[in-house]
């Protein structure tokens, strides 16, 4: 259950625009079921949806679980009042500007948020949808707005772990510029500079390898978009599951249809005033892929 008073942006409009407004990963039908149920009130007594709202009503929210069916249940790893450190289930895009129409990993938390109390979470970074683990949400737009130089100056640390078709060596280190094909959603590996490229870098540790096969994890100096999926396979060493820069024939002997890609590990390590107190946290999430690839591993290795 939740109560809270109308505001200012509140007076003058219909009670079901501003719950929609506030709980937006609840769906109109649900509110209609809330109302004849009398779960919603102004001012102790049973709310209409047509009731317009005036400054200062106090409205009651009895929130049932049912409300979520559908939204992921998102695990929280941190929490205070300016960041939401979760972890990222596979199969969700991040906000609805990557996947409109469909249910986001933005609208679950949301709905979460909104159970506590809290305002929406705003996203700080993207994950693919099919890549999952350490996820970074800001509590209020100037901490979103900041954490952009965070990103971009790379002053928080990204690990990913991966399987790669190949046979790659110990250790890499790899820097090339990526150019967007808006087009074709993808992006162009170069090896050097060009006009409206973006430098692109990262490290790769190899932890396993078997049958032309190996488990990689890797850490991004830089975050662009597929930038693992892209540099990877233009380095001879495609991210499993991956078919639009990887090898299809593999992906589909193997019966992977997605790319095979965990965002393990995030850590604040160079943080600027006032957020100084956040460095030396990290935060991981193990890699949850399918049992049959990591069996197959562990059975070669042997």
């Amino acid at each position: 259950m939740q109560q809270w008073q109308a505001g200012p942006r509140d007076g003058g409009r219909p009670l079901l625009q501003v719950l929609c407004l506030r709980y937006p990963a609840v769906s109109q039908s649900i509110w209609r079921k809330a109302f004849r149920a009398r779960d919603i009130r102004i001012n102790g007594r049973p709310a209409r949806e047509q009731d317009c709202l005036a400054v200062g009503d106090v409205v009651r929210v009895a929130i049932c679980d049912e409300w979520l069916a559908g939204l992921p249940r998102i695990s929280t790893l941190y929490r205070d009042q300016r960041i939401w450190v979760v972890d990222k289930p596979a199969g969700y895009a991040v906000c609805a500007a990557d996947a409109p129409g469909e249910v986001t990993v933005e609208q679950a938390l949301a709905a979460q948020a909104a159970a506590l109390g809290l305002p929406a979470p705003i996203a700080c970074h993207r994950l693919d949808v099919y890549t999952g683990g350490t996820l970074l949400f800001a509590l209020n737009p100037k901490v979103a707005w900041d954490s952009r130089v965070w990103f971009s100056d790379n002053l928080i640390e990204r690990g990913y772990t991966t399987y790669v078709a190949g046979c790659p060596p110990k250790q890499l280190a790899a820097v090339h510029y990526a150019v967007k094909d808006a087009a074709g959603a993808r992006v162009r590996v170069l090896d050097t500079p060009a006009q409206g490229a973006k430098r692109m870098a990262l490290t790769a540790q190899k932890t396993g390898q078997w049958d032309g096969f190996a488990r990689m994890d890797i850490s991004l100096q830089t975050g662009r978009t597929h930038q693992i999926r892209a540099q990877m396979a233009y380095l001879g060493y495609p991210v499993l599951g991956d078919d639009k820069y990887g090898n299809r024939q593999v992906n589909h002997r193997m019966k992977l249809r997605h790319p095979v890609l965990w965002h393990t590990h995030l850590g604040f390590v160079r943080l600027p005033a006032p957020y100084e107190d956040l460095n030396g946290m990290a935060f991981t999430s193990p890699p949850r892929f399918p049992a049959r690839l990591e069996k197959m591993q562990q059975e070669k290795e042997n």
